[in-house]
């Protein structure tokens, strides 16, 4: 994943339940925690707010930006 990446929110795995709809947003930041060994990145949804700190599990790639 990585900035201008198109995605859809999936959640947790262990709590994923089917969704009626489908909000595709854009990956606007990425942040490396290397201590912690993950990344976290902010997500632009249709609605003009901003998803802070997402974890990667929890979200999917729909279309790479270039």
């Amino acid at each position: 994943m990585k900035i201008g990446d198109a995605v859809k929110f999936i959640g947790f795995k262990e709590y994923r339940k089917p969704y009626s709809y489908i909000d595709v947003g854009i990956i606007v930041e990425e942040y490396s925690w290397e201590i912690l060994g993950e990344k976290r990145y902010d997500v632009m949804w249709p609605n003009g707010k901003i998803g802070l700190g997402l974890f990667e599990e929890t979200l999917e790639v729909i279309s790479e930006s270039r």
